[in-house]
């Protein structure tokens, strides 16, 4: 029986530990923290492939978004899997021609794109002003997942079919000998020893594995002015949108137990890890006010604002393969890891048991060469 450890429980790491333990390994999942409580668990988590290119990107998005229906259907219709649809709409010439460029190219690939009329959506959501002027699209594949719930669903139904989890184990160290990793050593000093060790922890895996002189071409998260953080605000009480809602000021969507989730790429702009606090709630402020001006009837109460630090390979697109130093070390990191976690977890089990799936060739870690150093 093969021993996988999997290093990190975010989304990609609990839905491949699921996959990997119903395939017959022996697996152990190692994660910091809480599972879900990072970047998995605070992100907009919006399920698409809407802007993803080229060709082979956009595929292998869609599958992720099949893989997701199929999930839903396996935990018999959860609360976490929202297929809910997405609006998004243009109102300046350039973003009109813009949007109306996506639309036919997504028609062309067959992928479900509609224009609306401000009418139209009224009926979809009538709580929301839309701008009677507006190119309004709406793509209703798409929608979005609670991540956090859905981490544990995915870790729940591991541990039932025989994983072992370690969690809140603090952080972890990587040993090698003889060209690969020999084992994953815990703050405690236990060592957990595996053939194949799987690194699923998002923008820490440079951390994780610079130690071992492996560089990860990702957008350094902590970095002054990096793009990786992202604000996000979840406010409590009604929740007057029923999908997703993406405009040219604030983008939303319901939130777990009630509420939206908000965020915007013109505020993700202005802030870093290093934002000063009184400087998140201002922007947190701005994202509720734009919300209020958009929602009939609607007054933000309580919010919580997270910046989530999003992982963000260097050329937008996932890394996933063995690291060429180390035989046996695995690395698994995409900025699109809520859409794509299920179907990368078939397609990574596959390639740890042997069967090495020819989906994966454009994403494999020598695509960037020599970077070491």
């Amino acid at each position: 029986m093969r021993r996988v450890a999997v290093i990190g429980a975010g989304v990609i790491g609990a839905a491949l530990a699921d996959r990997l333990v119903r395939s017959g390994a022996a697996v152990t999942v190692i994660d910091a923290g809480r599972p879900g409580a990072g970047t998995s668990g605070t992100s907009f988590a919006w399920l698409n492939s809407n802007e993803k290119l080229p060709r082979h990107y956009h595929d292998l998005t869609v599958r992720g978004m099949r893989a997701w229906a199929r999930l839903g259907e396996e935990f018999g219709g959860p609360g976490w899997y929202r297929p809910t649809g997405n609006l998004r709409w243009a109102v300046d010439e350039r973003q009109r021609r813009v949007l109306a460029e996506r639309v036919e190219r997504l028609r062309r690939w067959d992928y479900p794109a509609e224009e609306l009329t401000a009418r139209q959506v009224a009926d979809l959501e009538p709580a929301l002003r839309t701008p009677a002027d507006a190119f309004i699209a709406y793509f209703p594949a798409e929608g979005f997942v609670h991540g956090d719930q859905a981490v544990g669903a995915l870790l729940t139904r591991a541990r039932s079919a025989g994983a072992d989890l370690m969690l809140g184990t603090g952080d972890v160290v990587l040993e090698t000998g003889g060209g690969e990793l020999r084992c994953v050593r815990l703050p405690d000093g236990r060592r957990v020893h595996a053939d194949v060790y799987v690194c699923c922890t998002g923008w820490r895996t440079t951390q994780l594995v610079q130690p071992l002189g492996v560089h990860v071409p990702l957008v350094a998260g902590d970095a002054p002015g990096s793009a990786a953080p992202c604000l996000v605000v979840t406010t409590t009480g009604t929740t007057p949108v029923r999908r997703v809602v993406h405009t040219p000021t604030v983008n939303m969507r319901p939130a777990w137990d009630g509420g939206m989730r908000l965020e915007s790429g013109e505020i993700n702009d202005l802030v870093d890890l290093s934002t000063p606090p009184e400087e998140i709630d201002l922007l947190g402020r701005a994202l509720l006010d734009r919300a209020e001006r958009l929602l009939a009837g609607f007054t933000a109460s309580a919010a919580r604002r997270q910046l989530c630090v999003r992982p963000l390979p260097i050329d937008g697109h996932p890394v996933v393969g063995v690291l060429p130093e180390l035989g046996n070390a695995y690395l698994a990191v995409s900025h699109s890891g809520i859409t794509l976690a299920p179907v990368l977890a078939e397609l990574i089990a596959a390639d740890v048991l042997g069967r090495s799936p020819e989906e994966l060739a454009p994403y494999r870690p020598t695509r960037f060469g020599d970077r070491n150093g």
